[in-house]
């Protein structure tokens, strides 16, 4: 190869890489979009959610629907961490409520429960390399009276799982059963209101979402991805 195709190559390449950084650029603004929809009511929008972050971290092969990450080489970029990073779930019986927080309390009108997002308010914070981050476990299901059955879900299953099943006309008996322990009232939470016979089971609803939200939060506030994707851009907020 000549000099001047040696030049030519790099110079081909370089744009090559500045269009995915573009294209990168757009999927945060998008994402950023969705979640202040999401957060102002719009839970439609978790589907657009979990797509934009699929299309910037799920893998694939070099040559057939690559993420964004993996077109330009950037699986190592850091991504920030709500929970303590987990990359198996061996010996590990259950763990909830790392991608969410859940508050107990009693008012004038009786006793009462929240389930959010946390967003900057967690308990433990760092940055891990995109390709563990996305493989991190988050949820351990474990197995109970009534609600059978050990369940591990990592960030891309919480995201793939809504981006590929949720949102559209699906038949219950077609869908994965992780999922739909993921997504079904009361299958990662329920709560016991009052005491003994006059005790009530609730099933608590859209616990998935919360986790996905706060995922998104997670990104939007990674500065080294926001920097890949244009060197000039400050954090989303």
């Amino acid at each position: 190869m000549s000099h001047k195709q040696a030049k030519w190559q790099r110079q081909q390449l370089k744009r090559e890489r500045r269009e995915i950084q573009v294209r990168l650029a757009e999927q945060l603004r998008l994402l950023e979009k969705r979640c202040r929809d999401f957060d102002e009511g719009d839970w439609e929008e978790a589907v657009d959610i979990a797509t934009r972050l699929r299309v910037i971290f799920h893998p694939g092969s070099k040559t057939k629907r690559p993420s964004i990450l993996q077109s330009i080489d950037a699986e190592k970029v850091p991504i920030l961490s709500s929970i303590e990073h987990r990359d198996h779930a061996n010996g590990i019986l259950s763990m909830s409520g790392g991608l969410y927080r859940q508050t107990f309390g009693k008012n004038e009108n009786g006793p009462y429960y929240e389930l959010r997002t946390i967003f900057g308010d967690s308990f433990y914070k760092s940055e891990v390399p995109a390709d563990q981050w996305w493989n991190a476990v988050a949820e351990v299901k474990g197995d109970e009276v009534g609600n059978p059955g050990r369940y591990v879900y990592r960030r891309v299953d919480v995201v793939k799982g809504i981006a590929e099943h949720d949102g559209g006309a699906h038949l219950a008996n077609q869908l994965p059963e992780s999922h739909g322990v993921l997504t079904r009232p009361g299958g990662l939470v329920k709560i016991t209101i009052g005491k003994e016979v006059n005790a009530q089971i609730i099933p608590v609803v859209g616990v998935h979402l919360a986790m996905l939200r706060q995922i998104a939060y997670e990104v939007l506030n990674s500065p080294a991805l926001i920097k890949l994707s244009n060197p000039e851009k400050k954090k989303l907020p």
